[in-house]
């Protein structure tokens, strides 16, 4: 029998009153204890989710279903595991993420009460969730609808909920590390971690450390490559959610793009795809009715060309299912990716017709709507290297081939991009009347390769531009040995000339410097290296020019040249910016892709053609000075 207020406790004879009493407390204290002790109810998510939570707010249904969006269904399995501690969720835009938290929420106050922390970038965005979400999803479930109605104002603000002593809910931003900063939090949610400030998701997660039994839920699109999120990702075992072809049923992870050099080969099974011949060739412009019937998703099991209907989309995502991909991290963090294809709703014409616009962007040096669609659409992580396409504005002639040159030219030049423990090298053909052509690029390991390479075909040694602006010490002692000549970019526009007139003249590179490679040492003054110095801005707009056929000159690449080098060609863009100073509007050339060192061996190509005179306003002058 348990010992109640009303109990009579006779004392023993050899027991004191005062024992005996200490004795009827302390079973009084350890029932009522145990008696408000509660499991913690251990359904799973998505099952306790579907008998006791409304989502009001919900354009597709007030009740929740996870067949609505299966992807959903591993993910909720996860939070009442009790085995996964930290949940991280990369998902495409209108893939119901944070629905997962507004199930979670209720879960926790009434099975297993915490303190709550939920983060978004900003403070607005975090209320704006609390007040339109949340809340109305707290006073319509059955689960806490009783209990919301007994809390005042003040105790259901827009920033806290005071659920009850000890358990409460904080709807904030990311932005300010104060915020993050203070009480320790049992259940931790990061709403698109991966616009934080730099460090604040890792000063978030020390918010948990307090608790042994401590959940962390991360939410979001695609971010930054190298950025916290990925982080995260990286040290979770990671499962992608594939979908379910409805012609062969077999599963496929929906990857965007058909295989790397197959975009028009129907031999070639897997990605999105659709007819080109929509656009106007001239104008660039798309037939976005015509092109929505060419729509199709090629199933890269069988081929299967799965038509853009939603009998086909549904099938595809609600038979769909998580494969693990990455294993062998700890059993507590798991991450879960899912892309727009996985969503059924979202029809594969909108997700064709942005990434047209993108793509149509990017040829104007514009980004901006492709890291969107890679983010939001795909939620990967954007890395330039790989989801910028190569933009192929060079042009190549088929019939010639690297390694010949041409039959006549005014001369022949050599350029050198130094990099550390190994060398870019390329060669072209100029003649002033009849253009230039491509003959060799390599990389190679040692300037002695390189020296040899050069021999080989015929370059006169001064003619070689060497860039010498990492460590130019050893550059120009490479230039000095080798009799290359030193080239250096610089930010001015042009650079002042005295003719042999006396007339000054503005050129985008210096007059040439003798530099002394060996200055400090006892070698000093034994030799000199010319050195000469260039716009980049200038040289990078004629070569731009040059390639793109804006000027009256043949700038010739042969058929046979490989993907990187268009890739490399393709590693700046100019881009428009407004200073912030002045507020005037002017260009400027942006790095867009990692290795660019093909591109700066023709920039300095360009450098050298100008310094003979064969393009330009240098050109002009040559001519003009013959006719005299």
């Amino acid at each position: 029998m348990v010992p109640t207020a009303n109990s009579q406790v006779r004392p023993v004879d050899h027991v004191a009153p005062s024992e005996a009493l200490a004795e009827f407390q302390l079973l009084r204290l350890q029932h009522e204890y145990w008696s408000q002790w509660i499991s913690p109810d251990r359904t799973e998510l998505h099952l306790w989710a579907t008998e006791n939570i409304r989502l009001p707010h919900s354009a597709r249904s007030e009740d929740f279903d996870i067949n609505i969006s299966p992807w959903l269904k591993f993910p909720a399995q996860c939070i009442t595991s009790g085995i996964v501690k930290e949940l991280t969720i990369v998902g495409a835009v209108q893939g119901a993420k944070t629905t997962l938290a507004e199930i979670a929420i209720p879960y926790w106050l009434i099975n297993d009460p915490g303190p709550i922390m939920f983060n978004s970038d900003s403070d607005p965005n975090a209320h704006d969730w609390s007040e339109s979400r949340m809340y109305p999803t707290l006073k319509a479930s059955p689960a806490t609808r009783n209990h919301m109605a007994k809390l005042s104002r003040t105790e259901t603000a827009r920033a806290h909920l005071k659920w009850s002593p000890g358990v409460f809910g904080i709807f904030q931003g990311a932005h300010a590390k104060g915020n993050l900063q203070g009480k320790s939090i049992r259940y931790l949610i990061n709403d698109e971690p991966w616009l934080y400030t730099k460090g604040h998701l890792a000063e978030a997660y020390k918010r948990v450390t307090a608790f042994w039994n401590s959940f962390v839920l991360n939410m979001s699109t695609g971010g930054e490559i190298g950025g916290e999120l990925e982080g995260r990702v990286e040290i979770s075992n990671q499962y992608h959610y594939n979908v379910r072809c409805p012609e062969c049923e077999k599963l496929f992870y929906p990857r965007w793009s058909p295989p790397p050099g197959h975009k028009d080969d129907s031999s070639i099974f897997g990605g999105m795809r659709w007819d080109a011949s929509c656009r106007d060739s001239k104008t660039g412009r798309w037939d976005y009715k015509r092109l929505a019937d060419t729509i199709f998703y090629s199933c890269p099991a069988c081929g299967f060309r799965i038509k853009d209907t939603p009998q086909n989309r549904r099938f595809m995502s609600r038979q769909g299912d998580y494969q693990e991909v990455v294993g062998g991290q700890h059993p507590e963090r798991v991450s879960c990716h899912y892309p727009g294809i996985a969503i059924d709703w979202v029809p594969f014409y909108v997700m064709v017709e942005e990434w047209t616009k993108a793509i149509a962007s990017m040829r104007y040096g514009d980004e901006t709507l492709l890291k969107e669609f890679v983010l939001k659409r795909l939620a990967e992580f954007w890395n330039p290297e790989k989801h910028r396409p190569v933009i192929k504005s060079v042009t190549t002639k088929p019939t010639l081939k690297l390694k010949t040159g041409m039959a006549e030219r005014t001369y022949r030049g050599g350029s050198v991009d130094r990099q550390y423990g190994h060398l870019w090298i390329l060669i072209r053909d100029w003649h002033i009347e009849n253009g230039c052509q491509l003959v060799h690029y390599e990389k190679v390991e040692t300037g002695d390769e390189a020296d040899a390479i050069f021999a080989k075909y015929k370059v006169d040694p001064k003619l070689v531009l060497c860039d010498v602006a990492n460590d130019q010490t050893k550059g120009l002692r490479m230039c000095s040995k080798y009799g290359w000549t030193a080239v250096m970019g610089s930010s001015r526009k042009s650079f002042s000339h005295t003719e042999g007139d006396g007339t000054r003249v503005r050129r985008i590179y210096s007059p040439i410097e003798l530099m002394d490679p060996w200055i400090g040492t006892r070698d000093a003054g034994s030799e000199e290296v010319g050195l000469i110095h260039f716009s980049k801005f200038a040289t990078m707009d004629r070569l731009f020019a040059l390639r793109g056929g804006d000027v009256d000159y043949d700038w010739r690449v042969p058929g046979d040249v490989d993907d990187d080098y268009f890739k490399q060609l393709d590693s700046w863009t100019l881009v428009d910016r407004v200073n912030p100073r002045t507020g005037a509007h002017d260009q400027e050339f942006q790095k867009v892709r990692k290795h660019d060192h093909l591109l700066l061996t023709e920039v300095f190509q360009i450098v050298l053609a100008s310094i003979m005179g064969v393009i330009g306003s240098e050109r002009v002058d040559r001519v003009q000075g013959a006719e005299k």
